[in-house]
């Protein structure tokens, strides 16, 4: 399961003249996902031009490898994937995601065939509908980025 709901900007890195790759560091127990945008000096990249390589390392093609120092030049923001067995992840996150991720564990764990905790009703009835509704806000935060949307009402005229 992956979803886009945890994102974070990353803290300005220093650009070294000629270098391809560069670690992001990320400061939760989590690892990168994605990479949503890039800069170089205030200048916006075009994502063909980089992408992941290994856990956490940026790697930049050569068309965008800037050739002077920097510093503070690279920004970035990132979708961000909790570790299996993080223990430090940011408190936002668990609170908002914390209650649809055990919904998500519940509803798996008693659809399992003969086992103990085996409640397929259950399963079906109650914790089922609450992890498709969260991952259904989780997908719309992430769609929104966040925004207040102007909503405006509107009757049509009787005919």
């Amino acid at each position: 399961m992956f979803t886009e709901a945890w994102t974070e900007e990353l803290p300005a890195i220093d650009i070294v003249a000629d270098r391809d790759e560069y670690y992001l560091p990320v400061s939760w127990d989590a690892h990168v996902g994605r990479i949503l945008w890039l800069k170089l000096d205030d200048t916006e990249q075009n994502t063909v031009y980089y992408y992941l390589k290994g856990e956490n390392v940026l790697f930049m093609e050569s068309e965008i490898v800037p050739d002077t120092a920097s510093t503070d030049g690279l920004t970035t923001e990132v979708v961000l994937i909790p570790n299996l067995f993080a223990e430090d992840v940011d408190e936002e996150f668990l609170e908002r995601y914390g209650p649809a991720i055990v919904s998500g564990v519940k509803m798996e764990m008693m659809r399992k065939p003969k086992k103990p905790y085996t409640d397929v009703e259950t399963a079906r009835r109650i914790h089922a509908p609450a992890w498709e509704t969260a991952k259904a806000l989780a997908r719309r935060e992430a769609t929104l980025k966040h925004r207040k949307a102007n909503l405006k009402v509107q009757m049509k005229p009787w005919r």
